[in-house]
């Protein structure tokens, strides 16, 4: 009662108001303790064992066990290889799809050849992250040496028959060709030249664009002096022949790689000398490419057009 007095005396409040004051008091009060009351009445204890804790870390074990396992089934194993000898249906064990170990077949079919590890890359639609991958496994050099000879597939040439009239010699009328157009059959008829040796040829001449000089033979895989030699006589050239040029300025990066002067690392400074630079404008400009040695240069320079 004493407090219903002091609150009608304090805060004016009529008896209805003071008795409802005095039953929210209560309740509020209530309502602040029940917290602690619950946690005093019903607390619950966490206990994480040591035997849970090994369970999860044995799940989670098996889990990436698991993961690396499937890993290994999708990728195949790697070893070193040669693409230029490699059987087609070895490729898509090495994980290359089908369809590029197919370009690849016909690229070595047309007389191409892979020189250098990059080389790969010349193929069309060849994917970075494939490259990366197996680079280590190419069994083929980073770059190519300066002035390497190949004395493999040496052609055994027939022997001059030692009884042959002198008059035969000075009547054979040989048929010379040029290089620019002569076709397997024409190749075949030299002496030391087969179908492996003609398709070559054939290969090189249309990666290069033609051939501008007799001398770009000595460059075909398997070519040595003394095939050279024995051939060169039979073979001519127009004075300004025809080849197929690339617009340096225009080209892509994949065109530019395609040609066989020129390297990875050369067509990275090319684009990037055309973007830092500016536009190559006259034969000169092209020494500005340093990865490139001079005499690469001027062979390269008639196959560019500016």
């Amino acid at each position: 009662m004493k407090l219903k007095k002091l609150l009608n005396e304090w805060l004016g409040l009529s008896k209805s108001e003071i008795n409802g004051v005095v039953v929210l008091i209560p309740l509020i009060l209530l309502l602040l303790l029940a917290p602690s009351l619950f946690r005093h009445f019903f607390s619950i204890n966490y206990h994480t064992g040591e035997t849970d804790k090994r369970l999860l870390d044995s799940l989670t074990a098996k889990i990436e066990q698991g993961f690396q396992e499937e890993l290994l089934l999708v990728l195949p194993p790697l070893e070193r290889f040669n693409p230029n000898n490699l059987p087609l249906e070895k490729f898509n064990q090495l994980g290359i799809p089908e369809f590029l170990g197919r370009r690849i077949d016909n690229y070595r079919n047309k007389g191409g050849t892979f020189r250098v590890k990059f080389d790969l890359l010349k193929i069309y639609g060849f994917p970075d992250s494939i490259y990366r991958r197996l680079e280590n496994y190419i069994d083929l050099p980073n770059s190519v040496p300066k002035r390497v000879r190949r004395e493999e597939e040496k052609p055994v040439l027939p022997k001059r028959s030692p009884r042959l009239p002198k008059k035969d010699k000075l009547t054979e009328k040989l048929i010379t060709y040029n290089l620019n157009t002569v076709d397997s059959v024409g190749l075949k008829s030299l002496k030391g030249i087969g179908s492996s040796y003609a398709r070559r040829i054939l290969g090189y001449r249309k990666l290069l664009g033609g051939f501008h000089s007799i001398n770009q033979l000595k460059e075909v895989y398997g070519m040595n002096d003394s095939l050279f030699v024995a051939i060169k006589s039979r073979l001519t050239l127009e004075e300004n022949p025809k080849l197929e040029r690339i617009p340096i300025n225009l080209a892509t990066f994949k065109v530019i790689l395609a040609h066989p002067y020129i390297d990875f690392e050369q067509t990275k400074q090319i684009m990037n000398l055309k973007s830092s630079k500016g536009k190559f404008l006259k034969e000169a400009d092209l020494f500005r490419i340093t990865l490139m040695d001079s005499s690469t240069v001027l062979k390269l320079a008639p196959y560019i057009v500016f």
